[in-house]
């Protein structure tokens, strides 16, 4: 009776270590990078800056670049940097501008690419897919 006992406490902790191990691993939160002057400050003066500081994040926690409301002169490139990247304005839809000269986003070998209210003006083309683009969602945009 007591093999028993010891071994259903066993299994009893085995599976609750299991258990938590399981809501630690949903609970994991995406890296956001800040561009721009809100929320405390941001730490990237430019777009390009965060999307490069990006890591290769998997597609089920993609890496999050929220910009702070207000115009960018810049054009932007994502590649092989940008597994699963999400490109979206802090405040809401239409309260960021990028501008080019050029391209607006270039989306280079990257698996997944989000761009979420933000309002592009570029001379040549707003978004341009290079070879291997993946995925790519626009929403409010």
């Amino acid at each position: 009776m007591k093999k028993s006992k010891s071994f259903s406490k066993n299994l009893h902790f085995i599976s609750t270590s299991f258990f938590i191990l399981f809501l630690f691993a949903l609970h994991v939160k995406a890296n956001t990078f800040v561009v721009g002057s809100c929320a405390g400050g941001g730490a990237y003066s430019t777009i390009q800056e965060a999307v490069n500081a990006a890591s290769n994040s998997d597609l089920s926690n993609p890496d999050i670049v929220e910009i702070c409301n207000g115009t960018y002169n810049e054009s932007i490139l994502t590649q092989n940097n940008a597994n699963a990247l999400t490109i979206k304005a802090f405040s809401g839809q239409n309260s960021v501008k990028i501008v080019s000269n050029s391209y607006g986003i270039r989306t280079q070998n990257s698996t997944s690419l989000t761009i979420e209210g933000i309002t592009i003006d570029a001379h040549n083309n707003a978004i341009d897919f290079r070879n291997n683009a993946g995925a790519f969602k626009i929403k409010n945009a």
